[in-house]
C-alpha cells in the first residue's frame, strides 16, 4: 500500500507524527500533491474525499486534527461545508484550512466572516502549504 515513487527533494522527518489530516478535494491530482507535501512534514496517512458530502460521512466515523478543503466542489462547497461542521458541536473545533484557485477579495472576505482565518491560494506553494498545516497542528518546523 506504501508508494515510494516519489522523488522529494526534501527528506522526510525521522518521526511519522499521528496526526489525522482529512483531504477534500475534487481534482484528484491537487489530493496527491497535498499528499506528497504532508508526507514531507511526517504525516503519511491522510485521508481523504473528494467532495464535501463524503467528508461528512467520513467524519462520523472517525476523528481527525485538520481539514484542508477545496473552496469550489460539487454540490457542497467549501464555504456551505465548512458551515456545515460548525453546526455540530463534535466537528466545529476541528482546525480548517481551505485551499482555492479563487483570489477574487470578496470570497476570501466572505470567507473571513464566517470565521475560516486560514486559506491558502492555488497553485499551492509547498512551504506555504507546510507552514500551515505545521503551525495549525502545533508542530515544530524540524
Amino acid at each position: 500500500m506504501h508508494s515510494n515513487s516519489s522523488t522529494a527533494p526534501l527528506d522526510p522527518p525521522d518521526t511519522v507524527l499521528e496526526a489525522r489530516v482529512l483531504i477534500v478535494e475534487d481534482d484528484m491530482d491537487t489530493r496527491n500533491l497535498i499528499r506528497l507535501y504532508l508526507r514531507k512534514l511526517g504525516i503519511h496517512q491522510p485521508v481523504d474525499a473528494e467532495n464535501a458530502a463524503a467528508a461528512l460521512e467520513l467524519l462520523r466515523c472517525e476523528k481527525v486534527d485538520l481539514i484542508i478543503s477545496d473552496l469550489y466542489m460539487p454540490r457542497m462547497n467549501g464555504i456551505e461545508f465548512y458551515k456545515t461542521l460548525h453546526e455540530d458541536p463534535r466537528l466545529k473545533n476541528i482546525p480548517f484550512l481551505m485551499v482555492t484557485a479563487e483570489a477574487s477579495r470578496s470570497k476570501i472576505l466572505e470567507a473571513m466572516m464566517l470565521g475560516i482565518r486560514n486559506y491558502i491560494i492555488k497553485p499551492i506553494d509547498p512551504e506555504n502549504l507546510m507552514a500551515k498545516v505545521s503551525r495549525l497542528l502545533k508542530i515544530s518546523p524540524s
